[in-house]
Formats: C-alpha cells, sequence, structure tokens
C-alpha cells in the first residue's frame, strides 16, 4: 500500500452505508474486485476496500476478510466513540489511483495524471482501461501464437 494516503482515501463514518456493499480485502490477499470508473463514488460492484488496520494485518483469505468486514460494521452500528475505536483498528480505505493503476499493470514511472485531476477523474480514467499485462499477453497470442504455445508448454 501507498504510505501517504490522501484524506480523500480515507472511508468514515459517513461512509458507513457503503461500506455495508463494498468488498473488503487487506494488504496481505492477493485478490480484489474489478475496479470500474464509478469506484470511489459507488463501492457495491466497482472495487474493493482495503482494510489496514492493526485489526487486519496477516488476513489472507476471503473468509477472514469478510469477518473482519462484519466486526466492523457490528462496531459501527452505534456510532459514538465506539465507532471512532472501531475506524481505527480497521482504518478502511479506498486504493489510491497510484495503487489502483499498479494492480492494473501499469509501472510507476511514465503514468502521470495532468495537474488538476482529481481523485474522481483518475477512477473514471483507470477504470476505463484495461490491465496491460492481460491486454500484452493477448496481443502475443494473436501475433505468435506458436511461441505462446511454446511457452506455455514450458511453463513460460
Amino acid at each position: 500500500p501507498d504510505d501517504a494516503v490522501p484524506a480523500s482515501c480515507r472511508l468514515g463514518l459517513s461512509s458507513f452505508g457503503k461500506l455495508r456493499a463494498a468488498d473488503c480485502v487487506t494488504p496481505d490477499m492477493r485478490k480484489s474486485n474489478c475496479f470500474t470508473k464509478g469506484y470511489g463514488a459507488y463501492l457495491r460492484g466497482t472495487g474493493s476496500v482495503l482494510l489496514t488496520g492493526p485489526r487486519a494485518a496477516g488476513v489472507e483469505s476471503k473468509a477472514a476478510a469478510d469477518a473482519l468486514k462484519a466486526e466492523l460494521l457490528a462496531g459501527l452500528e452505534g456510532g459514538g466513540d465506539d465507532a471512532d475505536a472501531m475506524l481505527a483498528e480497521f482504518a478502511p480505505r479506498l486504493f489510491t489511483p497510484r495503487e489502483v493503476a499498479r494492480l492494473m499493470g501499469f509501472p510507476d514511472e511514465g503514468l502521470e495524471f495532468p495537474e488538476g485531476i482529481t481523485h474522481g477523474q483518475q477512477y473514471k480514467l483507470l477504470g476505463n482501461s484495461l490491465s496491460v499485462d492481460v491486454v500484452a499477453r493477448i496481443a502475443h497470442y494473436l501475433v505468435c501464437p506458436e511461441i505462446c504455445a511454446w511457452a506455455d508448454a514450458n511453463g513460460k
């Protein structure tokens, strides 16, 4: 995860309703939902929420992440100081646009957004793009299928 997470990516008590419909993952997990152009504005079916607090450390399975989400939602239900403590323990947040770009195969160098582009606009641009690695693999299969067949047969 990015070290410097902007405030616009952090989810607070006001996001409680959105969080109910969200897919939650932790930094130790290897899968997330597909990110679409609606990420940030909506959470259902648009991408995953990242749980980064101490309670999420070491959680690697979807079942365990779902249990954490249920625990978080139960703790947020009443609001107040308990809710603030739960938010600190779980630290739910959106992936930053840079993290989404990395997940889609874009390198850190060379991908720059024009100045003045909001995170929402960056999510829309990324959500309308395709995974670089997937497109490269498909193009490779189309251009040189015999090389790809050899690579697949030899575990490359």
